[in-house]
């Protein structure tokens, strides 16, 4: 879920994490003029956490959603849990070589079923904000990720 907040808020957050000094306005103003939205959101969302926050790296098992909800199948296999799909991120959508662990869209193999009822992978993007990591079967999972990469 995304909730979107106003720019003199986004200005009072970010105010009040930076240190008094004389060119403080300055500074609030350039980080709104020259971070995009994305970015912004992410320092916001940062800055009001109550528990630490833990960068994502490639092969972290995630569930996200993705379009409708995910079919009976896919939850009988591990593969879905209630309206979630799991994959595993495989990179940051940017057009960077090495990974970004911040940029706002995830490069993930999300898991899936092919028509013979054996694990697939199908490469998706997903926002950042919408992957929460998991650790629940992670085995059997990481199993299953694995023998569908060899099957490609």
């Amino acid at each position: 879920m995304s909730v979107r907040i106003n720019d003199a808020t986004v200005k009072m957050i970010l105010g009040s994490n930076i240190k008094d000094f004389i060119n403080k306005d300055i500074l609030i103003d350039m980080l709104m003029q020259t971070l995009d939205s994305n970015v912004l959101e992410q320092v916001v969302e940062l800055n009001m956490m109550n528990q630490k926050y833990r960068p994502f790296k490639v092969g972290d098992l995630v569930q996200f959603k993705q379009g409708e909800e995910p079919s009976v199948q896919l939850i009988d296999f591990g593969l879905a849990c209630n309206q979630y799909r799991r994959g595993v991120i495989i990179g940051s959508d940017d057009y960077r070589d090495e990974f970004n662990p911040y940029y706002y869209k995830m490069k993930i193999n999300m898991l899936g079923l092919n028509a013979d009822n054996k694990v697939s992978v199908t490469e998706t993007s997903t926002y950042t904000n919408e992957i929460k990591l998991i650790s629940v079967d992670i085995d059997t999972l990481m199993s299953q990720y694995q023998h569908a990469l060899r099957s490609v």
